[in-house]
């Protein structure tokens, strides 16, 4: 159901790279994100070794640590944490981590379409696109009203609402500006009436998306 992007454009798709670092001119390191999947090896104590996703909060949780949060760190940084750690419960554990799957620019759709869920997107692709991977609108959708939500960005610049698109009138059009362009991290929300309280919808969805994963989402009903 979601979309596979080549490994190629991985690295070109998200920004999870920080600047250089004071004193590595032209070193980059890639920090972790929520979605990430990572790979925690502690030897020689395979019982404390695991896999383990990246939360959307940017937590984890992990033995003797309980949760805390590694949005931001490097591998290298993470895995001097658990050591120190670690070290308090056992003999010497040398602790490596690994970065076993890198987090893709996604858009949650949700609503009145046949698929709902998370989709990982490419660059230049639109609100049409994603609502074509959720295998388009159900016989209850709303096309006249489709919200457009964007947390990260409306948090940041204080403008907490909805974009409200009219589909209808987009359907059968070749390519669409750039303003119905998606990006990582947004939430489409197909309403199945036109009454639809996006305020509600706005302060249901835009909180959890900071503190649940997608599968909560998706059990809401509006």
């Amino acid at each position: 159901m979601v979309k596979k992007l080549p490994i190629a454009c991985l690295a070109l798709c998200i920004a999870g790279f920080s600047a250089p670092a004071a004193g590595e001119p032209g070193e980059y390191r890639y920090l972790i994100q929520p979605g990430d999947r990572l790979e925690l090896i502690v030897w020689p104590y395979d019982d404390l070794s695991l896999e383990i996703q990246v939360r959307p909060d940017g937590m984890i949780s992990y033995p003797f640590m309980g949760e805390f949060k590694v949005e931001g760190m490097t591998a290298g940084e993470l895995g001097e944490i658990v050591t120190r750690e670690v070290k308090e419960y056992v003999h010497e554990p040398k602790v490596a981590v690994n970065l076993l799957q890198f987090r893709m620019p996604r858009v949650y759709v949700l609503g009145q379409v046949r698929n709902p869920g998370l989709y990982e997107i490419r660059k230049g692709d639109t609100i049409m696109d994603a609502l074509a991977q959720a295998g388009g609108p159900s016989e209850k959708a709303w096309l006249s009203s489709v919200g457009l939500i964007r947390p990260s960005e409306q948090e940041k610049e204080g403008n907490a609402g909805v974009k409200e698109i009219n589909v209808a009138r987009l359907l059968g059009k070749g390519e669409l500006p750039d303003e119905y362009l998606v990006t990582d991290g947004d939430i489409i929300y197909v309403p199945g009436t036109k009454k639809t309280d996006w305020g509600k919808v706005y302060t249901i969805l835009s909180s959890i998306y900071y503190t649940f994963a997608i599968d909560d989402i998706i059990r809401r009903n509006f």
